[in-house]
C-alpha cells in the first residue's frame, strides 16, 4: 500500500500532531504501508506523480492548487483523505492569516474540497459537526501525545507560569492581562514564561520570552522547564472552541497543573477550569499559593491521556482509516 502526504509545512507543530509526526508511527503497526511526504508548495498532482499511490492524504488543503490535485486524484480513481484542525471558514479578523481566508472564494473552494474527498479527519467534535455539513465521512481523531518519542519523567516544580503560542492569540490575551498584571505584582518569586508571542502589555521585568523552537526541542525543553502551571487564557468565540486541547497533553508532560476555558474540549480530569478572566486568576493563584495539589492533579490529566490520547493507541483509528479506503479486512 502506498500513501503519499501533502503537507503546507511539513516542519511545524501542525504537521507533528496531524501529518508527518503521525503518519511516520504509521508503519510499525502496518509493515507493508510505504509513505512518501511531499510540501504542497512543491507538488504539482500531475499524473506520473500520482500514479504510484492508493490514498492522497492532503493536510489543510484550502487553495485552487490543491483542489486541483485532488480532482486529479480523483479522476484517476484514487481514494483521497483531507484533515482539518481549524475551522477555516470561521478566522477571526484579529488573527494573521484572516485575509488569506476571508473571501467568499476560498470559503466555497474548501467547501468543494470537502464534498471532493472520501475522508476529512478533524481535530476535535466541534469540527466535526462543521465539517460535517459538506462531506457524512467526517472522523474526530484528537491530537495524540507522542508516545513513541516522549516519556515522562519525575518531576520536580519550578515556580514558574508558562504559556506557548503564537501572535494569533494576541487579542486572546487581552481580558485577562488585569489578572495577569496582579499576579506579577503580588508574587514576585513566580516566574512567568511566554513562548513564541511576546505579550507586550504585560512590560515586566518578571516577564520572560522565549523564542519558539522547533518541535521536538520544544518538548524536551517544556518538560526540563516544569512548570507550576501551564496557561490557556482564550476569548469566548467559535473558532477557538474549535480548537484542540494540546496544551493539557503538553502540559501534563511537564508536570503542570492546567488552567483552561470550561469548554468540552478541556474537560479534562486534575484541568482547572474557568468561566472568567477573574476565575482564570484565582485558579493560577490557587497554584501559586500550594492550595491545590500539583501531583495529584497532573496525576489525573496524565492518567486521562495515557488512556485516551496517546499516539500509539490513537493511531489505530488511522489504520481502520486506511483499511476501509481500499477495502481491506
Amino acid at each position: 500500500m502506498n500513501l503519499l502526504q501533502v503537507t503546507p509545512a511539513g516542519h511545524d507543530a501542525t504537521s507533528f500532531y496531524r501529518a508527518v509526526g503521525v503518519f511516520g508511527h504509521l508503519q510499525k503497526i502496518m509493515p507493508d504501508l510505504w509513505i512518501s511526504t511531499f510540501n504542497q508548495r512543491d507538488f504539482q498532482g500531475s499524473w506520473p506523480e500520482l500514479i504510484f499511490y492508493d490514498v492522497i492524504f492532503m493536510q489543510r488543503p484550502v487553495t485552487p492548487d490543491a483542489k486541483k490535485v485532488i480532482l486529479q486524484a480523483k479522476e484517476m480513481g484514487k481514494k483521497v483523505w483531507i484533515d482539518y484542525d481549524d475551522d477555516y471558514q470561521d478566522i477571526p479578523p484579529e488573527n494573521p492569516v484572516f485575509r488569506m481566508y476571508k473571501g467568499e472564494k476560498v470559503k466555497k473552494n474548501i467547501i468543494e474540497i470537502c464534498k471532493l474527498a472520501d475522508v476529512i479527519t478533524v481535530t476535535t467534535k466541534k469540527l466535526v459537526k462543521n465539517f460535517g455539513k459538506y462531506n457524512a465521512n467526517v472522523r474526530h481523531i484528537p491530537n495524540a501525545f507522542n508516545d513513541y518519542i516522549f516519556k515522562p519523567e519525575p518531576k520536580k516544580y519550578t515556580d514558574v507560569v508558562f504559556w506557548r503560542g503564537s501572535d494569533s492569540h494576541q487579542d486572546d490575551m487581552l481580558p485577562f492581562v488585569p489578572e495577569q498584571k496582579r499576579l506579577i505584582r503580588k508574587y514576585e518569586k513566580i516566574k512567568w514564561a511566554f513562548m513564541g508571542h511576546y505579550p507586550r502589555r504585560l512590560h515586566h521585568d518578571k516577564i520572560h520570552h522565549i523564542e519558539s523552537v522547533e518541535t521536538i526541542k520544544y518538548f524536551k525543553y517544556v518538560q526540563q522547564l516544569a512548570p507550576k502551571c501551564v496557561h490557556v487564557p482564550l476569548l469566548d468565540k467559535n473558532f477557538n472552541h474549535c480548537k484542540s486541547n494540546i496544551a493539557a497533553i503538553e502540559g501534563a508532560l511537564a508536570g503542570s497543573v492546567i488552567v483552561a476555558p470550561a469548554w468540552d474540549e478541556w474537560n479534562i480530569p486534575g484541568v482547572m477550569l474557568y468561566n472568567s478572566p477573574e476565575e482564570y486568576g484565582q485558579n493560577i493563584e490557587a497554584i501559586i499559593r500550594g492550595e491545590v495539589d500539583i501531583k495529584k492533579l497532573n496525576t489525573l490529566t496524565w492518567n486521562y491521556i495515557s488512556d485516551n490520547l496517546l499516539l500509539s493507541k490513537v493511531n489505530k483509528q488511522r489504520v481502520d482509516i486506511i483499511n476501509e479506503l481500499l477495502n481491506h479486512d
